[in-house]
């Protein structure tokens, strides 16, 4: 198993972003998940408007990969059409996931989110996903931009019962309690389910601190465990 990259989501405005410059510096296969979510904007983890701003300048200036994570209303609009986000987002963000919540993989638009991969390709599109492998319909694994993060705790942060299987023909990712205090022990039980393919791990509640602030201590903590993988 070979980690092709570790995205720290929760990026909101009590990081201090010299420091995850430096970061970057240190642990050069990092990205960086800002959460888009009209109704929770400015609280922990989900930045407003002229935060999120700062945190694009800055990445822009010391070339930091970000990756937009739309949840909500931002989510709906850009499936709709009604939004001109994607076109909008500035260079800095290589990567968009779309958080469908806990809707079960049924409600996931999958001709909507297979139509908008195809119009935007500068993005790798990143579904949050919860079923199997025989929910994901033919046409999704011919679209070289699209990937599944292995998600069942739906964004809660809790660890799955056992890792599901990647999906064959998609790039597969992993979420869902990672810390750590657990990854040395879900290291191995990955490695078990995915074999010699390449995935990759997007951690969020597990880098927070006690009052729900970026944590760089936990997050320095997680990756000198997980770089060895990389």
């Amino acid at each position: 198993m070979k980690l092709s990259y570790v995205c720290l989501s929760g990026i909101d405005d009590t990081v201090a972003l010299p420091k995850l410059s430096g970061l970057y510096s240190k642990y050069g296969f990092l990205k960086f998940g800002v959460l888009f979510h009209l109704r929770k904007e400015g609280t922990p983890r989900y930045p407003a408007p002229n935060v999120r701003k700062r945190i694009e300048k800055a990445a822009e200036e010391a070339s930091l990969p970000l990756s937009a994570h739309l949840c909500g209303q931002y989510l709906e609009n850009v499936l709709t059409g009604h939004s001109r986000l994607l076109s909008d987002l500035p260079q800095c963000y290589t990567h968009v996931q779309l958080n469908f919540g806990d809707y079960a993989s049924g409600f996931i638009d999958w001709p909507s989110v297979s139509e908008i991969a195809k119009n935007h390709k500068r993005f790798e599109f990143i579904i949050q996903f919860a079923g199997t492998e025989e929910d994901v319909p033919l046409m999704i694994r011919k679209i070289k931009n699209i990937g599944l993060l292995m998600d069942h705790s739906c964004g809660r942060g809790t660890l799955p019962h056992a890792w599901p299987d990647v999906v064959e023909g998609v790039g597969c990712g992993y979420a869902g309690g990672l810390s750590a205090d657990n990854m040395e022990e879900q290291l191995i039980m990955l490695e078990q389910v995915v074999g010699k393919n390449h995935i990759w791990i997007d951690v969020e509640s597990g880098i927070r601190d006690a009052k729900n602030r970026f944590s760089f201590d936990r997050a320095e903590a997680l990756l000198a465990i997980v770089k060895r993988y990389v």
